[in-house]
């Protein structure tokens, strides 16, 4: 079964959602301030991921940076924008296509979805 981008862009952005929802307890601030923990933040979700792809999905870029940001034990919301705003630094001039879509919707299923069955 073949998806249109409109389907995959729903369908991925509402999974994102639910998950960040779900999943995540986010603290509006930070006493914590390392900018070495943001860099290597930013780093691995840079590493991790095809940028584009969080970028074109804005909610499943969240999301990767808020389990990122998480995993350094310094998940709040300022942070969380500081490393949207970077993140668009890392775009390129690669062109997503339907495969890409198709990649980010089975790993967000296989990650919180087929969890809850």
């Amino acid at each position: 079964m073949t998806l249109d981008n409109k389907t995959y862009y729903k369908i991925i952005e509402v999974i994102a959602i639910n998950a960040i929802m779900d999943n995540f307890i986010i603290l509006d601030k930070s006493n914590f301030e390392d900018q070495e923990l943001l860099d290597k933040a930013i780093s691995d979700v840079v590493v991790s991921n095809q940028v584009n792809i969080l970028l074109r999905f804005p909610h499943l870029g969240r999301l990767k940076l808020i389990e990122t940001l998480a995993f350094y034990e310094i998940l709040s919301w300022d942070h969380i924008y500081i490393l949207e705003k970077e993140l668009k630094t890392y775009q390129d001039d690669y062109i997503l296509d339907e495969s890409d879509h198709r990649v980010a919707l089975i790993e967000l299923k296989h990650q919180y979805v087929d969890k809850i069955h």
